[in-house]
């Protein structure tokens, strides 16, 4: 499934509706997960993606078995990592963790 929105803050509550509605047979507790990782990557797609009436963010979901993969995609440049974070816990981006894979099953 692939959904387009509107690079617009209106985009994150759109793409939660439509995790709630496409991944109906998801466990409560992993649904909720999915739809606060999605809310937080729309939202950043949205506050740091190419603005404009054309800008878009774009959500790809696949479910296979007990797995969900979801990608949210702007048409932004990109940008160089910062690094990881420093001793003080100081720096570094919380991308890592949303970009890894969980054994969590569906």
């Amino acid at each position: 499934m692939e959904r387009r929105y509107p690079a617009s803050p209106d985009a994150v509550a759109r793409a939660r509706r439509e995790i709630e509605q496409l991944l109906p047979r998801l466990r409560p507790a992993c649904l909720e997960t999915l739809r606060l990782l999605v809310s937080e990557v729309v939202t950043n797609a949205v506050r740091h993606g190419p603005e404009g009436s054309d800008a878009t963010a774009i959500m790809r979901v696949e479910v296979v078995a007990d797995r969900v993969h979801v990608e949210i995609e702007d048409m932004g440049s990109g940008f160089a990592p910062p690094g990881p974070p420093k001793a003080d816990g100081s720096g570094g981006t919380d991308l890592p963790p949303v970009c890894g894979s969980r054994s969590t099953p569906a």
